[in-house]
């Protein structure tokens, strides 16, 4: 943007104005105590319906190779078993992983120590929240498999 450029005898160019620690802040997380899953919802603990699907068949790529296709009853049920303990999986290592790393990042006073306190607690509230859902998915992938017998 060459016309916001200093030009001569402006003075010198100003940074953007930085968040001070003092800074408003409302956070999203003032009911967090009665609204988050981890903290105020009672666990899954109800049977699976017989004749529905563990995962959805749209979303599994090979149902859709002709041969997957032919095959047996048996052999698509146990293929979307695997679909869904795939997700289950991805669930757990990005949420204890680079969602919850970040949240850490973002608590340490020393990275972007502008930012507003409030900010840095509800960072703290998401890691729970995060670490809720992958000890969440992984109940349920140990629920299935045992109520489906597919390792």
């Amino acid at each position: 943007m060459a016309d916001e450029a200093a030009r001569p005898g402006d003075g010198p160019a100003t940074a953007p104005r930085q968040p001070t620690r003092g800074a408003t802040y409302r956070s999203h997380f003032g009911d967090w105590d009665t609204r988050a899953w981890v903290r105020a919802k009672p666990r899954r603990n109800s049977p699976f319906r017989p004749g529905l699907d563990f995962f959805s068949a749209d979303l599994c790529v090979p149902l859709r190779h002709p041969q997957v296709r032919a095959a047996g009853l048996r052999v698509r049920r146990d293929l979307l078993v695997h679909c869904l303990y795939q997700y289950l999986e991805f669930t757990v290592q990005l949420e204890t992983g680079p969602v919850n790393e970040a949240c850490l990042l973002l608590r340490s006073p020393a990275f972007l120590p502008s930012l507003p306190t409030g900010m840095k607690n509800d960072a703290l509230r998401i890691y729970t929240d995060e670490a809720g859902h992958a000890e969440m998915s992984h109940t349920l992938q140990a629920a299935v498999q045992e109520e489906t017998g597919v390792p």
